[in-house]
């Protein structure tokens, strides 16, 4: 048995490789009582998928977890699943740490908008993306459109194989889990640690909203974009501590 499990939960088109860097930074004291756990939702080989239910993915996580005490960290929309998963969860993990994570269109985020208005904007812009994903003669060109949205320009290309991928499990997850239909409430925000980057405009604002109104750390990188997984080296020790400082 380990003295914590800490479950990883990439964006969309990840892959548990996507958190090796972060895995070599951990201090050797730290790695060796620490079992990661990470979770793989769209490749061709996982069993896991959009179309597990809440209770399906708590029970593959409490299944395959080797300690009792359970961490999420969670980048993008995996940072969405990780915390719609703690909510559903009986007892919440130890301590969430969220890497440029939109926990919903809701008043709470968007006061002064119609959020009606907002939510059915992004249920458009997902089905688009949702078909394009889904089409067999369109999947390739769509999987590299992907990766030069704007919201990646500040970032390094991160280069991927579209063969790697369930293209149904892709396409799923825009109806399944995008921030239109995962809405966190408030009350289940708070107390939790907040990662971006100050480059990625978007998301800062919306963190320095919700910093306004929650009890949670919240830290802004650097000159990094919207991709801050992939850059460990900024977050690690953030990490590390608030971990530690949840089990005292």
């Amino acid at each position: 048995m380990f003295k914590r499990s800490i479950v990883f939960f990439p964006g969309f088109l990840g892959q548990p490789s996507d958190w090796d860097l972060l895995v070599r930074l951990l201090p050797a004291g730290f790695a060796k009582e620490t079992q990661c756990l990470f979770m793989d939702y769209f490749s061709r080989k996982s069993q896991l998928s959009p179309l597990n239910t809440w209770n399906e993915l708590n029970q593959y996580i409490s299944k395959n977890s080797k300690s009792e005490t359970i961490h999420f960290v969670g980048y993008s929309m995996g940072g969405r699943l990780a915390l719609k998963l703690n909510q559903e969860r009986v007892h919440p993990v130890k301590s969430m740490h969220l890497l440029s994570v939109h926990p919903g269109i809701s008043k709470f985020h968007y006061p002064e908008k119609d959020v009606d208005g907002l939510v059915l904007e992004r249920k458009n812009w997902d089905n688009i993306w949702a078909d394009k994903f889904s089409r067999d003669s369109g999947f390739n060109s769509a999987f590299e459109e992907w990766q030069t949205l704007d919201v990646f320009k500040h970032d390094d290309l991160q280069l991927r194989k579209s063969e790697n991928y369930n293209k149904d499990k892709l396409s799923l997850a825009f109806k399944r889990w995008s921030p239109a239909q995962i809405i966190i409430p408030k009350e289940q925000l708070d107390k939790h640690h907040w990662i971006c980057g100050d480059k990625d405009i978007k998301y800062t604002e919306l963190y320095k909203k919700m910093q306004k109104s929650l009890n949670g750390k919240f830290k802004y990188l650097s000159g990094i974009g919207h991709r801050t997984l992939f850059c460990p080296e900024h977050w690690c020790k953030d990490m590390v501590d608030g971990v530690l400082s949840s089990e005292t």
